[in-house]
């Protein structure tokens, strides 16, 4: 699919945004729905026969939210989050339930093949954000308009992968008048953002990822011995590679909204800087920490109550995340780790004194991130139990047969400067920081050591490495054999 060809995209995103503005001169309720209409040919181009399947679930549930306003009712509520989840998981769970079933009683059922539509968890994930606080009482009145509420759910720039966002924070924001014009600040501040996304991907993410898969790859293989330089090299090259393609699809999302002078949330700050796990999920994928905190982790009763709930919570919290991501064992080990981690990070605070240097904690908590990205990544639980076994049994440290010299050193040309970037350099928001590249309640205070670079606004330096990424991404652009699809879009 190659992200529907990167030809498709930046023909149809200058065509969305000329659209937009010339129609915004005339009428802000048609730019809102050219962007709906648009947001659809860009979900269709994909696969036009779920175009009916997106729309049917935005009215669904935008009538439903109606419903519960006026008929507050735990039942209705739990009614439409169940329809939701079993839209969910139908498309995307049938196929794991099933095996556990045939697995457990012997039998052979079968849902046959199942295409999972592009961004169902996203959209279905707000929208039941939308149901549980309209069943509160916490819709506005500028967040009660249908073609607002359907510019929401499909709004093109993070239809497909994220951020998750509100409805609190995004449908107010199509109400406001200012921004059906043409705002030049917004527009080179969102081109660069845009640009600096499309550069780790293309360039950092699609570079590292034959590396990671390389490793992972022979894993499955029964026969394949991974030593332990192999297992760490291969951990770390997905570690990058996860970063800096969905981190660099985020950039590009806020980008492209930023143009329409529309500000998503941030999603990402620096989360490898992190100091521990609670740390980390402060900082990776903020709009999914921020709802399964929200909807999820204070409905079962977050740290209210006895100190042995607050724990379970948490695991299955994390469980439910871990599940979110995929329909597989790995993902729910992968998200019962996080939980386990969250857990003993929290327990540790509780019973010790004992302050640990931040270096350190930043190794462990790295460690520990890195170690569980193994099950995220790897297609079967014995291919991810042999690479961790490997990166923890130190008896074949580096065999060389796996990859080779020439090989070594082509991953280190970009595993070196991907971990400068990570650990020491600032990220988007930092550089663009005098800017709002994003909603500000969103952007956390940036802590540790990193090199300084001068603001966006200062005598104009920007232009300098913007205008780098953009040739150089043409240049990897023109080889699309080493582009592939965003890691997300399974999600």
């Amino acid at each position: 699919m190659l992200f529907y060809s990167f030809e498709f995209i930046f023909l149809f995103f200058p065509l969305a945004l000329i659209g937009y503005f010339l129609i915004g001169k005339r009428s802000k309720h048609f730019s809102i729905v050219w962007l709906v209409c648009c947001s659809m040919f860009f979900y269709g181009w994909w696969e036009i026969k779920y175009v009916p399947l997106l729309i049917g679930s935005l009215l669904f549930n935008y009538y439903y939210g109606l419903v519960l306003r006026k008929a507050p009712h735990k039942h209705l509520l739990c009614l439409g989050v169940i329809l939701n989840l079993l839209l969910i998981g139908y498309y995307k769970y049938a196929g794991f339930f099933t095996s556990i079933v045939n697995d457990t009683t012997k039998t052979s059922f079968n849902f046959g093949d199942i295409t999972l539509p592009l961004g169902i968890s996203f959209f279905t994930f707000q929208q039941i954000a939308w149901l549980v606080d309209s069943y509160r009482g916490n819709v506005s009145s500028q967040e009660k308009g249908l073609w607002e509420y359907a510019l929401f759910v499909t709004f093109f720039p993070q239809l497909i992968a994220g951020p998750i966002v509100h409805h609190s924070e995004m449908m107010p924001q199509f109400h406001n008048e200012k921004n059906r014009f043409i705002n030049w600040t917004n527009m080179s501040v969102g081109v660069s953002i845009f640009i600096i996304g499309l550069a780790k991907k293309i360039i950092l993410a699609d570079s590292i990822a034959p590396y990671a898969n390389k490793v992972f790859n022979a894993a499955l293989v029964p026969t394949q011995v991974i030593s332990t330089g192999d297992a760490w090299l291969g951990a770390i090259s997905y570690t990058l590679q996860l970063y800096f393609d969905f981190s660099g699809y985020a950039d590009m999302a806020i980008g492209l909204a930023l143009m329409c002078n529309i500000r998503l949330p941030i999603n990402f700050d620096s989360p490898y800087k992190a100091v521990s796990i609670t740390d980390f999920w402060r900082r990776w994928h903020i709009t999914l920490s921020r709802f399964l905190k929200d909807y999820v982790y204070i409905p079962l009763g977050g740290n209210r109550g006895a100190k042995s709930r607050c724990y379970v919570n948490l695991l299955l919290t994390m469980l439910i995340g871990g599940l979110w991501h995929g329909a597989g064992w790995t993902f729910v080990l992968w998200g019962g780790l996080h939980g386990a981690f969250l857990a003993i990070h929290k327990l540790w605070g509780e019973i010790s004194t004992l302050k640990i240097p931040q270096p350190i904690a930043q190794i462990i908590t790295f460690i520990c991130i890195v170690s569980a990205w193994v099950l995220f990544r790897a297609e079967s639980l014995d291919s991810a139990t042999k690479i961790l076994t490997a990166m923890f049994n130190f008896d074949l440290l580096w065999d060389g047969k796996l990859l080779s010299t020439k090989e070594l050193v082509a991953a280190c040309q970009y595993i070196i400067p991907g971990l400068v970037i990570v650990f020491l350099m600032p990220n988007t928001q930092n550089y663009f920081s005098d800017n709002q590249g994003g909603l500000k309640v969103y952007q956390n205070k940036f802590r540790g050591w990193m090199f300084k670079l001068p603001s966006f606004q200062t005598n104009y330096f920007w232009l300098c490495p913007i205008i780098i990424l953009s040739v150089s991404s043409i240049f990897f652009l023109l080889d699309q054999r080493n582009i592939h699809e965003f890691i997300y879009f399974q999600f």
